[in-house]
């Protein structure tokens, strides 16, 4: 009779220093680490969510406890798989993320596969990540643009209002890098917007992520037929489902495993975009090796990268895939290629 188990532990990933976003600054971050045991091979997998989204480090434990190891790998697909973890909860996106790359990574280590040849999906290509400017001082933007000066994209975090022209601004004075920006929500004001989105244009950036509260369609819908730069939703895209709302006013949608339970959905979104003409970003959390090993086996199907979670701490847990001054490598292994330390 074979062996099955479902190990999890939490941890807390940490940065050298306060990671600042609009919604706030944050120095580490709790996460939950998986292991799924089948005979003698193991699945890894990883759940994470930043504070302002409502999972905790504490509904992970939960909904993990909840979990039956054999019957989660009695399902003869990994579609099947999701729904029985459907059944048991509904929402839980990070938890069930960690278990989908959990069961992809040790399926494809039973044919002793890559997850991206397990999944039958193109060869891959170059593949160039931005790497995350976090919203703060002045001084400490810079010296942190100063740090990544080989990186070739950078992508900044704002959502002050329209104090963030200046500090594009001063960050293009000292650099010549492509730059994308995530507002991350934080502009309130339509006529502001254009008015950003618009100087902004002028100084080289490419695209701007979630300029608006959730839901704010029409303010977004406006916003884009008013300038030229795509508008990628982040937030007012985690599920599937979602999508569908998301036609009419957005020109492309940035894809989180941990929003969106994980491999076997983000594959669904992708297609689903394809569909609708819609471009698409592939991004992740504040995450270990685990998950951005697991989302840089589907990087090279998307039209930008921001895969650089890994990058941002100093208590990786794991090794795997990383970025080398923003060109992505992804370790010839079985599995998602990542392995705890």
């Amino acid at each position: 009779m074979s062996r099955s188990e479902l190990r999890f532990e939490p941890y807390s990933l940490t940065t050298d220093e306060p990671f600042g976003t609009a919604h706030g600054q944050r120095s580490h971050t709790d996460i939950v680490l998986v292991e799924l045991l089948s005979d003698e091979l193991i699945g890894l997998g990883e759940a994470s969510m930043p504070p302002y989204y409502e999972e905790t480090q504490s509904d992970m434990i939960w909904f993990l406890s909840q979990v039956d190891a054999a019957q989660l790998l009695s399902y003869p697909s990994i579609d099947e798989a999701m729904v029985y973890l459907d059944s048991i909860a509904i929402g839980y996106t990070a938890s069930k993320a960690a278990l989908d790359i959990a069961l992809h990574d040790l399926k494809a280590k039973q044919q002793n596969q890559s997850v991206r040849d397990f999944l039958g999906l193109n060869e891959p290509t170059r593949v160039e990540s931005s790497i995350t400017i976090s919203l703060g001082d002045m001084d400490r933007m810079l010296r942190e643009v100063e740090e990544y000066h080989e990186y070739p994209i950078l992508k900044i975090k704002l959502g002050i209002g329209l104090s963030d022209i200046d500090i594009i601004r001063q960050i293009r004075d000292h650099s010549e890098q492509r730059i994308w920006i995530d507002a991350n929500q934080g502009w309130n004001s339509l006529t502001d917007a254009i008015k950003i989105c618009q100087a902004l244009q002028a100084l080289g950036v490419e695209l701007i992520e979630q300029p608006f509260k959730i839901r704010a369609y029409d303010m977004v819908k406006a916003l884009t037929e008013s300038i030229e730069i795509p508008i990628v939703a982040d937030e007012d895209c985690q599920r599937l489902s979602d999508i569908d709302d998301l036609i009419d006013c957005y020109d492309a949608i940035n894809i989180k495993m941990m929003k969106c339970t994980g491999l076997n959905e983000a594959l669904k979104m992708i297609a689903k975009a394809l569909d609708h003409n819609l471009q698409i970003m592939l991004g992740c959390m504040t995450e270990s090796s685990i998950g951005i090993s697991a989302a840089a086996q589907i990087a090279h199907l998307v039209d930008w990268a921001d895969i650089d979670g890994n990058m941002l701490i100093n208590n990786d847990p794991a090794i795997g895939a990383s970025l080398n001054n923003g060109t992505l490598i992804v370790p010839e292994a079985a599995g998602i290629g990542a392995t705890k330390r």
